[in-house]
């Protein structure tokens, strides 16, 4: 089970996420990237773009050559908002270090 956090969505909605906040020396806060990264079945994904209007990172996008959302891993950070809000339940999160790339990216 992930740890999450009660946090406030873009749409103004409260939301339990996997984030990980943490407060530095100085007082300052910060998120940290979670252990999950999102991905998308384009098999299953209709392109109604919820998701993209839910990603409070900019890590989601609409492609209009594909006419579904892409995500851009590199700046996701795993809160499983787009995967909550998919009605097609397209999107799932995977472990951010089964993905090569990803395995050592948290910031």
């Amino acid at each position: 089970m992930r740890p999450k956090k009660q946090v406030l969505t873009a749409a103004g909605n409260a939301a339990w996420v996997p984030l990980d906040f943490r407060i530095n020396d100085f007082g300052v806060g910060s998120v940290m990237k979670s252990h999950y990264v999102a991905q998308i079945d384009y098999d299953i994904c209709n392109g109604c773009g919820i998701c993209a209007q839910r990603c409070q990172f900019g890590a989601l996008k609409f492609e209009v050559s594909t006419e579904k959302s892409n995500i851009d891993q590199f700046k996701c950070f795993g809160c499983g908002l787009c995967e909550s809000g998919c009605p097609r339940e397209a999107i799932r999160l995977l472990e951010r270090t089964s993905l090569p790339a990803l395995a050592d990216v948290w910031k």
